[in-house]
Formats: C-alpha cells, structure tokens, sequence
C-alpha cells in the first residue's frame, strides 16, 4: 500500500470513528433524557405513597374503632333484648 492509499483507509475509519461517537453522544443524550423523566417519575410516586400510607393507617384506625363500636352495639342490642324479656316476663307474672 502507498501512503495515500494508507492516509485514505485511515481518513475512512476516523470518519467512521466520528460518526460512531456523534451517534453515542445522541444515544447518551437521550439517555439522560429518559434519567431525568424516569427521576421525576420516581419523585412524583415517593410523593403520593407517603399520603397513601397515612391514608391506609387511617383507615385501618377507623376499622379498628368501628369493630369496636359495633361489637358494643352487639352487646347493648343483646342486653336490650334480656331486658326485654325479663320485662314480658315480670308482666305475665303480674297480670296471673
């Protein structure tokens, strides 16, 4: 090979090395692209799962005390209905 002949095969792969790096420098900078959206992203989720999590511990204080309430309303329901009782009962005992 002459030495233009080695000159031109080396012109030929530095362009090819040129374009190869503009290609990696977009291919980089869609990347960071896609980083910065996907760091937002991540963000935005952080944000609603901390209010998600109060809401759910409210929730499951709420369940807690409406168990309770209604296990109470069972009892006074079930008391009532002894009282109820021992009421026809004292009435059929008055009225022989």
């Amino acid at each position: 090979m002459t030495d233009r002949e080695l000159l031109e095969l080396m012109l030929d792969k530095v362009t090819n090395m040129e374009q190869d790096l503009s290609s990696l420098k977009t291919d980089i900078s869609s990347i960071k692209d896609a980083l910065t959206f996907m760091k937002k992203a991540i963000a935005e989720l952080d944000v609603r799962t901390i209010p998600n999590s109060q809401k759910i511990d409210t929730f499951s204080e709420q369940i807690l005390f409406n168990k309770a309430k209604s296990d109470d309303m069972r009892k006074t329901q079930r008391l009532l209905n002894d009282h109820d009782t021992d009421i026809r009962i004292i009435k059929k005992l008055l009225t022989k």
